[in-house]
């Protein structure tokens, strides 16, 4: 018998029907959801793009804000990027940059220097850094620190900065900095001289004294006049000699000119910030200029040394606070100590104030600031020299100097340059016997020098006052102690052995303090203005300028 065979659906069979629905249904499902995915991915796509969009739109504002040069070049070295900076650095504008090659911003020497020299390291270590010379528009040399890195399609990316300003500054640096080694250097050699000085100046003011003793008691036509006279020449010679031995009569006459303090102020700042601590902090006022006259090695000495004084005063933790100014700014302290160096009569017209905020100065030091060899650091720490340049800036009429302390506060070293001022001429000499103002007037002299207290007496006399010299320190103090009013003035040499001449001074003034002191000495640096003293002389003293000097004394 035949198999027999199913017979086929109909068309219109719901099973059928159902089964292809089925089908459609499962295949609708996996389109919308690979449809999903794929959408899922274009958006993740879509904003990675957006934010390196957002990425490479800030680099490039970047690029664009920034001081610095950059541009891009490709494999033959044409310029395809470059910010504004970088064009205008060399005096173009981007557009007339753009495709061209790199080599048109250099001369021929340069270029060849950087094809032979800087592109190969570039192309086989993938970077390069150098200093070199560009050309800008109008032929002026553009100096530049560069910075190369190579692309991987071979084109390099340059970044440059022109470094003329501060070559030109460190440049200024070094030649000030070797021009005050120099100058310190010379500093110490005549400070050698100066403890010569002291006792020739003595000699010489005796012999002086003395000749001018017989000159005065000779007849006007006694031959003897003209040996005389050739006594005090070779005596003014030898004085102007041993003035060469110290460092102020050396920097005679210095060399005055129109300088910018400011500046000076600022690259002292610099310089002494290799010294400085890192845990002092440094705050300046300055205004953009201040003219004065003056010269720059003394100045910038002088700042240099208040500075560094100032860092070693705030060993653990401090602020130095320097300004220029046209007043004075006082330290925040109820009491406070002070000291003065003056030689201008001018008014002020600026004032460089440089304050720490360390231990200060106690009262009893003040005076002893300026004075050589004289310090509270140890041996390995200074010598008491370097407040000397200050003394060159007032000797030299240059600045007037001002100290004030507070223990616990800090100190302010204030300088005060003057406006220009016309400053009188000497007077005519007068002979030794000539009338003074306060006939009989009593005079102590202390002198440890006994030919120079021998032409002092002698000279006192003759001019008509009542003399009485000491030779030793201690006991003409002892003597002013006990009879004060015997003594109308004391006239004290400097240094003597026992008690120098500041120190009697000070002793005498506490007790009494109103008896006028003239101070004078055969050393040859300059001698603190103090207003303990009314006068301070440098020896050989010149019979009017001493007679003066008393005059005014008394008067006072």
């Amino acid at each position: 018998m035949p198999a027999s065979k199913t017979p086929p659906a109909a068309p219109n069979d719901p099973a059928l029907m159902e089964r292809r629905l089925e089908r459609e249904r499962q295949s609708r499902i996996a389109a919308e959801a690979l449809l999903e995915a794929k959408s899922s991915e274009l958006f993740t796509a879509a904003e990675r793009l957006r934010a390196q969009s957002e990425r490479s739109q800030a680099l490039a504002s970047a690029i664009e804000a920034s001081s610095d040069g950059v541009a891009m070049a490709d494999q033959d070295g044409h310029f395809i990027y470059m910010n504004h900076a970088h064009a205008e650095m060399f005096g173009h504008t981007v557009v007339e940059l753009m495709g061209r090659k790199w080599s048109c911003l250099y001369d021929e020497a340069a270029a060849q220097f950087l094809e032979e020299f800087a592109l190969p390291v570039l192309f086989a270590d993938g970077s390069w850094k150098g200093e070199t010379v560009g050309r800008s528009k109008s032929g002026d040399p553009v100096l530049q620190d560069i910075s190369l890195s190579a692309t991987p399609d071979g084109g390099l990316i340059c970044t440059s900065r022109d470094i003329s300003v501060r070559l030109k500054k460190e440049r200024e640096i070094r030649r000030l900095e070797d021009r005050l080694l120099e100058a310190e250097r010379e500093a110490a050699m005549f400070t050698v001289g100066n403890a010569i000085a002291h006792d020739f100046n003595n000699l010489i003011a005796a012999i002086t004294g003395n000749a001018l003793l017989m000159q005065d008691d000779l007849p006007a036509e006694d031959p003897s006049q003209s040996y005389i006279d050739r006594i005090l020449n070779a005596t003014e010679q030898a004085a102007a000699v041993v003035s060469t031995l110290s460092p102020r009569q050396q920097d005679k006459p210095v060399s005055v000119d129109t300088i910018d303090l400011v500046q000076l102020v600022r690259t002292g700042i610099a310089i002494s910030d290799a010294i400085r601590p890192a845990n002092i902090t440094v705050q300046t006022d300055l205004p953009e200029t201040a003219l004065v006259k003056g010269n720059e090695v003394l100045v910038s000495r002088a700042v240099i040394n208040v500075i560094k004084n100032a860092y070693e005063a705030m060993p653990s933790v401090g602020n130095l606070t320097v300004r220029i100014c046209a007043e004075r700014h006082a330290l925040p302290a109820d009491e406070v100590a002070s000291y003065e160096l003056r030689r201008c009569t001018a008014p002020p017209l600026f004032f460089l104030e440089i304050s720490d905020t360390g231990a200060g100065i106690a009262k009893t030091a003040m005076a002893d600031i300026f004075t050589p060899y004289s310090t509270s650091k140890t041996k390995s720490k200074g010598t008491g020299l370097g407040l000397l340049s200050l003394q060159f800036l007032v000797d030299n009429q240059l600045a007037d100097i001002e100290v004030e302390s507070a223990t616990g506060v800090g100190t302010c070293f204030r300088l005060v340059f003057p406006q220009p001022s016309n400053r009188p001429l000497p007077h005519d000499t007068l002979p030794i016997s000539a009338p003074i103002d306060h006939p009989g007037a009593r005079l102590l002299v202390v002198e440890d020098d006994e030919s120079v207290g021998e032409m002092l007496y002698e000279v006192l006399q003759r001019m008509g006052f009542e003399v009485t010299w000491e030779i030793d320190a201690p006991t003409a103090l002892q003597m002013a102690l006990v009879d004060i009013r015997a003594y109308d003035l004391v006239l004290t040499d400097l240094q003597m052995p026992g008690l120098s001449g500041i120190e009697l001074t000070q002793r005498l003034k506490a007790a009494h303090p109103h008896i006028p002191v003239i101070l004078y000495s055969g050393q040859a640096d300059y001698i603190p203005k103090d207003n303990m003293f009314t006068d301070i002389l440098t020896k050989p003293i010149s019979p009017d300028r001493l007679r003066d000097s008393i005059a005014d004394a008394l008067a006072i």
